[in-house]
């Protein structure tokens, strides 16, 4: 089954068919990201989401892509004061400009605003994917 039909804004109507791995190299090339910083920072908002579990948000292959991307899209968004506008953040995510701006804004009522990361949860978070990509 490659459709589904309701949900969240974060649900594409198919499962895009770009790997997560590709996309986030897409995101990287395309953002003009040069440092893992912002991937790092999109996960911890992400486990931030989930960890508050009161939204019927879920990691599916509906939802991981934009997901991510818009986790990322914020996180470059909150660390720079000089950023692309959203229709040139849409095409490098392969979403509708009217699709991305209702996801930014879900997306920051789900986290709600906290957007601010500590140094020390940043180094947690890198230890732990250092450790994951160990043992792999």
């Amino acid at each position: 089954m490659s459709e589904q039909k309701e949900g969240s804004s974060f649900q594409s109507e198919n499962i895009p068919k770009i790997t997560l791995e590709k996309y986030m190299e897409r995101i990287k090339k395309f953002a003009i990201i040069n440092e893992n910083y912002y991937f790092i920072t999109a996960l911890i908002y992400l486990e931030r989401i989930v960890a508050k579990n009161q939204s019927n948000i879920q990691l599916t292959p509906f939802t991981v892509h934009r997901l991510l991307f818009v986790a990322v899209l914020t996180a470059i968004k909150f660390s720079n004061d000089n950023n692309y506008q959203n229709v040139y953040y849409a095409k490098v995510g392969g979403i509708k400009l009217q699709d991305l701006n209702k996801m930014e804004v879900e997306f920051l009522d789900l986290i709600e605003y906290n957007l601010l990361v500590s140094e020390e949860e940043y180094n947690q978070e890198q230890n732990k994917l250092n450790l994951f990509s160990e043992n792999l």
